[in-house]
C-alpha cells in the first residue's frame, strides 16, 4: 500500500536516530525491515529520501522536505487513535452549555481553559438564554447541562445540583437618570419610568421583577416595558438611559461600573441561588462529567447534594 504508516515511522526514526540499526531497535524490528520500508517509500514516492553513499544515510534536499509532511500524517494518525479511543470510552463528540448571565464565577475561564486542554478535539458550545428557555433546551437535549438561576421546581426527567456560588442582581439606572439622583428610590418610583426587562420573562421569573415594588403588584411603569433576549442588551439599554433595569451586579461591575448607578432602593442588591441542571436518562459523557464536577467542586462551599425532580 502507497505511504503506509509502518513506512512512514520507519522514515521519521530513521531521520531521527540517524541510522537504519537504531531506527530498528528503537521499533523493535529487524534492520533489514526497516531497510526495505525505506526503500519501498522511495519507490512509492519515486524519491531517493537519504543519501547512503556515506557510513550513515543523511536526508536528501527532498528527503528533508518530505519528513515534515510524513511527520503531519503520523500526528493526524495518533490524534485519530486517541479520539476514537476516547468517544469509544464515553467522550462525547459535541457538548453543550446552557449558561445564564446571572451565573458568575470567577474560575469560569480557567474552566474553559482545562476544557481545551483535556478535549480538545470535541465540538463544545456554550450558549446564553435564561430561565425556562434553558430547562426548555436541556429536556430537550439541545445543551447537555444548564447553569440558571434556581427555579422553583423542574421537569421530573431532570436532576439539578445547587452551585454554592450564587450571583446578585441589582437595580440600575444611568447616572445621568433622574432615579439615580433620588436618596432612595421606592416602587412608586419605578411605576414612573420604563421598566426594560428579558423577553423570556415568565411567571416563574415574576418575583425577580415584582420584589421592587413594596406592595408586591408589578406596577406599568410609563408607557409600555421594553425588553430584549439578553441582559447585556438591557445593559446597553440602560446605559442609553432608556429605563430601570434589573441586572446581574458582576456584569455591571465588569461593562458598565462608570455609566450605572444601582438603585438604592431598600431590599437590594437581591442573591439568587443557581443550580446546575442535567438529563437524568441521557447522562453525561466523559466531558460534561468533568465540567459540570468542575463547576460544583470549584465552589467555595462545595457541591450540595445532587437532587432528582419529581
Amino acid at each position: 500500500m502507497r505511504h503506509s504508516i509502518d513506512a512512514l515511522t520507519a522514515f521519521a526514526h530513521v531521520a531521527d536516530t540517524g541510522s537504519f540499526s537504531a531506527a530498528a531497535r528503537h521499533l523493535k524490528k529487524g534492520q533489514s525491515s526497516i531497510s526495505e520500508a525505506i526503500a519501498n517509500l522511495e519507490v512509492d514516492l519515486n524519491v531517493q529520501l537519504f543519501d547512503r553513499s556515506q557510513r550513515l544515510p543523511r536526508l536528501t534536499q527532498a528527503g528533508a522536505a518530505l519528513l515534515a509532511h510524513a511527520r503531519q500524517v503520523l500526528e493526524a494518525r495518533a490524534r485519530l487513535d486517541r479520539l476514537a479511543r476516547e468517544f469509544s470510552a464515553g467522550l462525547e463528540p459535541r457538548l453543550t452549555v446552557a449558561l445564564s448571565d446571572v451565573y458568575e464565577w470567577e474560575g469560569f475561564e480557567t474552566l474553559l481553559q482545562g476544557m481545551d486542554t483535556r478535549y480538545p478535539d470535541i465540538e463544545f458550545e456554550c450558549m446564553v438564554a435564561e430561565s425556562h428557555d434553558i430547562v426548555s433546551e436541556v429536556s430537550s437535549g439541545r445543551a447537555h447541562i444548564g447553569l440558571l438561576a434556581a427555579q422553583p421546581r423542574y421537569p421530573a426527567d431532570l436532576v439539578c445540583e445547587r452551585v454554592s456560588d450564587g450571583s446578585k442582581m441589582g437595580l440600575y439606572a444611568a447616572v445621568q437618570h433622574p432615579l439615580s439622583a433620588l436618596p432612595v428610590v421606592s416602587g412608586r418610583d419605578l411605576a414612573q419610568v420604563r421598566e426594560l426587562r428579558l423577553n423570556t420573562f415568565t411567571l416563574s421569573d415574576a418575583p425577580i421583577a415584582t420584589r421592587a415594588q413594596p406592595d408586591g403588584v408589578a406596577h406599568p411603569g410609563r408607557g409600555t416595558p421594553w425588553s430584549a433576549p439578553n441582559y447585556l442588551m438591557l445593559l446597553e439599554m440602560a446605559v442609553l438611559g432608556f429605563g430601570w433595569a434589573a441586572l446581574p451586579t458582576w456584569m455591571v461591575q465588569r461593562y458598565a461600573a462608570d455609566t450605572l448607578r444601582a438603585l438604592p432602593m431598600p431590599g437590594w442588591p437581591q442573591s439568587l441561588r443557581i443550580d446546575a441542571i442535567w438529563h437524568g436518562q441521557r447522562g453525561l459523557g466523559a466531558a460534561g462529567a468533568w465540567l459540570l464536577s468542575s463547576v460544583l467542586n470549584t465552589s467555595a462551599q462545595g457541591p450540595a447534594a445532587a437532587r432528582s425532580n419529581g
